[in-house]
């Protein structure tokens, strides 16, 4: 507990806590001091209507106050309000600072354990907590950085892009390594901080595209790449993409628009023929799924990176003819 009191977190949350207790204190100091009053002066008014006269009391006389006193009641209230604000704002500080501070000193132990990954994990919850704390953010990635391959590798990349936060290509390089590794949500944000940075970027915009669609996230991914296709037409890749996006969106008839438009760009993309093919047959085009299977076969014949494909074609191709 000793080492939490000497980090900065913590004794921010504490000088907030602090505060909000003191207002707390004299606020119901102020109340009881108020309410006491009171008591006195309808004691005294009491007091002077019974020994008075009865039939000039007044009994509003009890609670109303006298000028000097209404001021002096005004001027209490202002203060009460004032502590009311100052005890709400402590708090509303103060709790997440309190959070922010236990997860931090969390992420410090582990990282003292060299426990990379429970440190980035308590770090970010930190930074739920507390968003704008520069210096914590910057633990978290070193956090991340050393969880990575070590520190090697990918844990380069990522340091490139905490030395140089401006820079869209280092974002985008880390989004593709992190790609690489599965980390979809991670690699997301490196992309839309890239787009955030070169929004005239069709490369990036595809790239983001890309791991949206692997996150399941297909009307997002297909924004995105569409937004690459009006930056420029002439991304053949990009076509195959948002047509791969929209089959798994169930809109068929927009991705075989797009699979011929990558195939009237570029003839020999052999896979794009595959995928038209089963697009086509979802639609009921058996003919022209099987044309452009056979299309498919004649140009994957000759790739051996495709021989796999090749088998499962030929048993789909069969399957259609002896259906049809």
């Amino acid at each position: 507990m000793s080492s939490i009191i000497h980090e900065v977190g913590w004794r921010n949350a504490t000088y907030c806590l602090f505060v909000a207790g003191v207002s707390l204190f004299s606020l119901i100091s102020l109340i009881r001091q108020t309410l006491q009053e009171r008591d006195i002066q309808i004691t005294k008014e009491l007091g002077r209507t019974m020994h008075g006269d009865p039939d000039e009391a007044d009994p509003v006389n009890v609670l109303r106050a006298s000028p000097s006193r209404h001021n002096s009641l005004r001027s209490r209230s202002l203060l009460m309000t004032t502590h009311l604000v100052i005890f709400i704002g402590g708090l509303a500080f103060g709790i997440p600072a309190l959070k922010s501070a236990l997860y931090t000193h969390r992420g410090n132990a582990a990282m003292a354990e060299h426990n990379y990954d429970d440190a980035a994990k308590a770090y970010d919850s930190a930074l739920t907590t507390s968003p704008y704390a520069g210096s914590l953010y910057l633990k978290f990635q070193d956090a991340l950085a050393q969880r990575d391959e070590k520190g090697g590798g990918l844990g380069d990349m990522r340091r490139m892009a905490n030395l140089h936060p401006g820079d869209e290509g280092n974002h985008n390089n880390l989004g593709n390594a992190l790609m690489q590794r599965g980390d979809m949500a991670d690699a997301i944000k490196e992309y839309q901080q890239a787009v955030a940075l070169k929004p005239d970027d069709p490369i990036v915009h595809n790239n983001l595209g890309n791991a949206l669609q692997a996150a399941h996230r297909y009307k997002e991914s297909i924004a995105e790449l569409r937004k690459a296709l009006q930056l420029d037409p002439n991304q053949v890749p990009t076509y195959y993409n948002l047509a791969n996006t929209l089959t798994e969106d169930n809109q068929n008839e927009e991705a075989v628009k797009a699979y011929r438009s990558a195939i009237e760009k570029n003839a020999k993309m052999t896979p794009a023929y595959y995928n038209l093919a089963q697009a086509l047959a979802k639609l009921g085009k058996r003919d022209e799924a099987i044309t452009a299977m056979d299309t498919f076969l004649q140009l994957a014949s000759k790739q051996p990176e495709f021989a796999d494909a090749v088998t499962k074609a030929k048993q789909q191709l069969n399957d259609w003819h002896t259906a049809h």
